[in-house]
Order: structure tokens, then C-alpha cells, then sequence
């Protein structure tokens, strides 16, 4: 069970906020975001490690990040840049089980069976993670079950002797 530092809990899209953290006004932030971006600015840029600024904002698991992510995506951002690693935004919505964010990234055309330098798609690294919410909404959104990593870890091997875990896999084509 995950613990969070005193007077943090995790919300129901797998952000975590602070009771006592004061709050930045989200109006505001988002449009500061959308003003940034206004001029001839490359809203796909990437930083030394390969973030881009949907990647940071995905990544530092912020109260804010879906609506962030969201306005981002609205002024252009490709979900489907990696960073110097190969894990992709969606790679980085599944780690914190954001589901919102997870849908948002989908619908707006990010790579469902993406890999990163390991051959981890974003269903892998999910059911690594045991984000079983986040494994149903790529499994109904067409990942595909059966892509190993590279070192022959595949979502099904993941879960061996979960029973219920493998039926919603097999329900969706795992067969290895």
C-alpha cells in the first residue's frame, strides 16, 4: 500500500493533493500555459532529458496536470514524442493510474502500444504497476495484450497465478 507524506492523499484520477498546499488558481495557470504558447514558440521542444513540456507536466503528477495536459494538447502538443528513454506521456499517465489523463492522451491520438528503450508499452508498465483501472481503459482502447519487452516480459507473465487479472487479460487476446 502506497504512503503519502502527512496531510496528502491521492485523489480519485491518481493525482495526489495537499489539504494544507496552498492552490494556485487553475484559470490562471492554464492560461498562462496558452499565453506561453502563443507566439512562434515550439510547444514540442524538449528539454536535456527529452521532456517536452506535456511530458513535465504529465510526470510531475500535479493536482493541476490533466487540465494542463489537456490545454497542451489543445494548442498543438504531440502525445506521441518520447523522451531520451522512450517513455511516452501516456508511459507517464499510467504510472500515477491518471485515468482522465490516460482517456485525454487516447483521444487525442497517442500510441496506444508505444514502447520505450525496453519494449515496455504503456499496458505492460500498467500492469507492472498494478494500475488495474488504467490496464482496463488501454485494454477497451485496443492495446495490444501480446507485445513482450524485450527481455520477454509480457502483460500475461506479469499476472501468472492471478487468476482474475489473467481472465481480463485473456478476455482481451493474451495468449503469452
Amino acid at each position: 500500500m502506497a504512503k503519502f507524506k502527512p496531510g496528502y492523499k491521492k485523489q480519485s484520477d491518481g493525482f495526489m493533493s495537499s489539504d494544507n498546499a496552498p492552490r494556485r488558481r487553475y484559470h490562471d495557470t492554464v492560461k498562462s500555459v496558452s499565453e506561453a504558447f502563443l507566439d512562434d514558440s515550439d510547444i514540442n521542444a524538449r528539454g536535456r532529458n527529452g521532456f517536452t513540456a506535456l511530458q513535465t507536466i504529465i510526470w510531475s503528477n500535479s493536482v493541476d496536470s490533466v487540465g494542463l495536459a489537456a490545454e497542451l494538447l489543445r494548442l498543438g502538443a504531440d502525445p506521441n514524442i518520447p523522451c531520451n528513454e522512450g517513455w511516452t506521456p501516456l508511459h507517464g499517465a499510467v504510472k500515477y493510474g491518471a485515468v482522465t489523463l490516460i482517456q485525454e492522451l487516447l483521444k487525442h491520438g497517442a500510441q496506444i502500444n508505444a514502447s520505450q528503450n525496453e519494449g515496455r508499452t504503456p499496458l505492460l508498465y500498467a500492469v507492472e504497476r498494478e494500475q488495474w483501472d488504467s490496464v482496463t481503459i488501454l485494454l477497451q482502447n485496443g492495446a495490444n495484450a501480446n507485445i513482450c519487452s524485450y527481455s520477454g516480459r509480457s502483460p500475461l507473465s506479469e499476472v501468472a497465478g492471478y487468476t482474475e487479472k489473467e481472465y481480463l487479460l485473456r478476455q482481451y487476446g493474451a495468449r503469452r
